[in-house]
């Protein structure tokens, strides 16, 4: 069986910022069953290019014309080789990137989204081209330098960015 927990929170994110109806939001749950593995990614680029007021341009390394890019991530469990558990997860995709980063995280263990904006000059580290992270459920925190950059809401996520000289 397909879980579908991840594109069904965007959509709910979706329908609260883009104000979709309840007919809308199920057609949504519709092409996320269809097309599940593209289906948050996309719909987090919409997302961002309606709360910012920018143009997707899905150029390489920018998919917006103010340089930025659209990321998606969740968490997973993981049980190392002696059996203890943590809660890990990864930013793909990031080596190259310029400009800024706009992450929505779903996290499964929250049930919800977790936002970060990342900038150009960030400090967390990379690995074989992506971001990896653990969260501590207990403190609600992620590791690796990534809390830092952690937003309240998807609109300080999604807010305008400033080019630089």
């Amino acid at each position: 069986m397909i879980v579908l927990d991840k594109e069904y929170a965007f959509i709910d994110l979706a329908a609260d910022v883009l104000g979709l109806s309840r007919t809308e939001r199920g057609y949504m749950r519709k092409f996320a069953r269809d097309f599940e593995n593209d289906f948050s990614g996309k719909l987090w680029e919409r997302i961002i290019a309606r709360i910012a007021n920018i143009e997707c341009t899905d150029v390489a390394y920018k998919d917006f014309c103010d340089g930025s890019e659209a990321k998606t991530a969740s968490t997973r469990e993981y049980i190392n080789y002696r059996g203890h558990s943590s809660i890990c997860g990864q930013i793909s995709n990031c080596e190259g990137k310029t400009g800024w980063i706009r992450v929505a995280c779903y996290n499964n263990f929250k049930g919800d989204i977790d936002f970060f904006l990342i900038p150009p000059d960030h400090d967390c580290t990379f690995d074989s081209k992506m971001i990896r992270f653990n969260y501590n459920r207990t403190l609600d925190t992620y590791s690796n330098s990534l809390e830092q950059y952690r937003v309240a809401s998807v609109y300080e996520a999604c807010k305008k960015i400033e080019k630089r000289a």
